[in-house]
């Protein structure tokens, strides 16, 4: 059993760029890149972060916060966001008044 990365890596090749968002539960959040290559983070706003090329300067990817929230809200829609994003849309001016009133609803519901 390898102990360290270089042990776990001897041998293997890299399948492959696929783009495929990822879910990540520990943060509550999906990180999905476009395309490959080196980029850079640019925070849009307090749920956005969005990926640009280090080498044309063209959106490569994201990172959306809330995601449990913005799926109980917007369910099946949840693709949307992400297409929204990809077409460089400002995740702020439309999305913070939907995860604002599923809050408060939230809170209703609960108390807290």
């Amino acid at each position: 059993m390898a102990t360290t990365l270089d042990q776990y890596l001897e041998g293997k090749t890299p399948k492959g760029f696929r783009a495929v968002p990822h879910y990540f539960e520990d943060g509550d959040y999906v990180s999905f890149y476009f395309s490959d290559g080196r980029c850079y983070a640019k925070r849009v706003d307090e749920l956005l972060t969005a990926y640009y090329s280090e080498e044309t300067g063209e959106l490569v990817g994201c990172k959306i916060k809330g995601v449990a929230l913005l799926l109980r809200t917007l369910k099946e829609d949840f693709a949307v966001v992400v297409g929204a994003v990809a077409a460089g849309l400002d995740m702020a001016t439309w999305a913070r008044p939907i995860l604002q009133a599923a809050a408060r609803q939230e809170i209703a519901k609960t108390g807290t």
